[in-house]
């Protein structure tokens, strides 16, 4: 197979197997409608040959249909939840690798640590915003000044109060 093919991508290899996971699963569904349909819970033992090899025959299908979307469905949750693992690791383009070349039991990506820049700040450079006050005029925040009617410097809870 040639390496670095479009249908050899992960995320088409995803789709590939979800299409044909719903058609075998729209297969297994009307395989065992028609059965039923048809023939019913069983196949007849005393009827001519040609209806029970049919009768078995819709069975080999039921069956095959049945376990090929089984199969198919447990590879599909499979190969997401491992290609989610990975990108969480910092695999970023497992999405674009083959499944053969890409390698879910890698360790984390040693991302280089992030420079958060630190700025010092001076109370001169905290900027003031303004807010209506009670009597509808325009204060500042953080308000500077006088504190607040009521307001007696220190919190005091309700079984501290004095009356």
């Amino acid at each position: 197979m040639r390496k670095g093919a479009v249908t050899s991508m992960i995320v088409v290899e995803i789709a590939w197997s979800g299409i044909l996971w719903v058609l075998f699963l729209s297969t297994a569904a009307t395989a065992s409608q028609a059965a039923g349909v048809s023939f019913g819970h069983s196949c007849p033992s005393r009827s001519l040959a040609i209806f029970t090899t049919t009768c078995r025959e819709f069975m080999a299908i039921q069956a095959f249909a049945h376990m090929a979307w089984l199969v198919l469905f447990g590879y599909f949750v499979t190969l997401i939840t491992l290609s989610i693992i990975l990108a969480n690791r910092g695999y970023h383009r497992v999405w674009y690798q083959s499944v053969k070349e890409t390698e879910f039991n890698a360790s984390p990506v040693n991302l280089p640590p992030m420079a958060i820049p630190t700025q010092q700040h001076n109370s001169a450079s905290i900027p003031t915003l303004q807010y209506p006050t009670a009597q509808g005029t325009a204060g500042t925040y953080p308000p500077q000044g006088i504190p607040a009617p009521g307001w007696a410097g220190t919190p005091q809870s309700p079984a501290h109060q004095q009356t």
